[in-house]
């Protein structure tokens, strides 16, 4: 018997590599779960009991438990149907009828506007109606409509820059080329929207545009912001030159500013307005 406990363990310990390889496999795959093995221990009985002296008879799997816990990793994809669960809970996705529940929040739009998972279930949630308002307990497939929802233009943008300050000045430098990064520090670029323009026949619809910000370190806590979109000048589209003003961090923490003060505005230390924008 001394053989067959020593197999046991070679088992289990076989077990435990199979759970741990399975872990690391699936390090990638969205919603996964890691799992652990739990063992117990083996002991042999008769009729008569097992007494008090009995030596074991090994180990054996007693079950796979899940972990369920909050992951610590997040990422974000670009993908606006792409979904993370903070906390508990699980998406619920129906494939003809039949529910199912996960923890994988990567969705996406089928040829119906239906969002759907990577297999086709399509998830579940509470409709709203015409106002806005949720109808609660009855849950139904969600669906995007587009019919009815017309462009707006881009009014606001607000984003999160951080600028190294122990990178090296560009003060010397030939002149600011968007088409050569040795001539700038960095580069943000979004897209925005236009309103469109006319009416009736001639009328154009909205359309997307490259809002581009270039920084240069110019010295200590200075920066110089260019501003293109699509490429050319955002007050004058026949114009490839950029809106230019110069930032500078005073030692309060404030931000000074100089620069096309008539068509790029410092509203704040944090905001400023771009005015007179002409879609090319």
């Amino acid at each position: 018997m001394s053989f067959n406990t020593a197999i046991s363990g070679i088992h289990a310990a076989n077990k435990r590599l199979e759970v741990a390889g399975n872990n690391i496999a699936n390090s990638g795959t969205i919603g996964f779960k890691s799992s652990r093995a739990q063992f117990s221990a083996l002991y042999s009985a008769s009729q008569l009991g097992s007494g008090r002296n009995a030596v074991g008879d090994g180990v054996c799997l007693a079950s796979m438990q899940q972990n369920f816990n909050q992951g610590e990793s997040m990422t974000t994809s670009g993908n606006p149907l792409d979904m993370r669960i903070q906390g508990n809970g699980f998406f619920v996705v129906s494939d003809g009828g039949s529910l199912a529940y996960t923890r994988a929040g990567a969705f996406l739009k089928d040829a119906a506007n239906f969002v759907v998972d990577s297999e086709g279930g399509r998830l579940q949630g509470y409709a709203a109606n015409e106002q806005g308002e949720i109808k609660r307990g009855l849950r139904t497939d969600l669906q995007i409509d587009t019919s009815n929802v017309s462009a707006r233009a881009t009014t606001r943008v607000a984003e999160n820059i951080n600028l190294d300050a122990s990178l090296p000045s560009l003060a010397r430098l030939p002149v600011f080329d968007p088409a050569d990064p040795a001539t700038y520090t960095r580069a943000v670029g979004r897209t925005i929207q236009d309103a469109g323009s006319g009416a009736g026949a001639t009328a154009l619809p909205a359309a997307d545009h490259e809002l581009k910000q270039y920084f240069v370190k110019t010295g200590d806590s200075q920066w110089s912001m260019y501003v293109l979109i699509d490429g050319r000048n955002p007050v004058d589209p026949n114009s490839v030159a950029p809106l230019h003003v110069t930032l500078e961090q005073r030692p309060n923490g404030s931000l000074s500013y100089s620069g096309n003060s008539q068509h790029l505005r410092k509203i704040s230390d944090t905001e400023f307005a771009l005015q007179g924008w002409r879609p090319a």
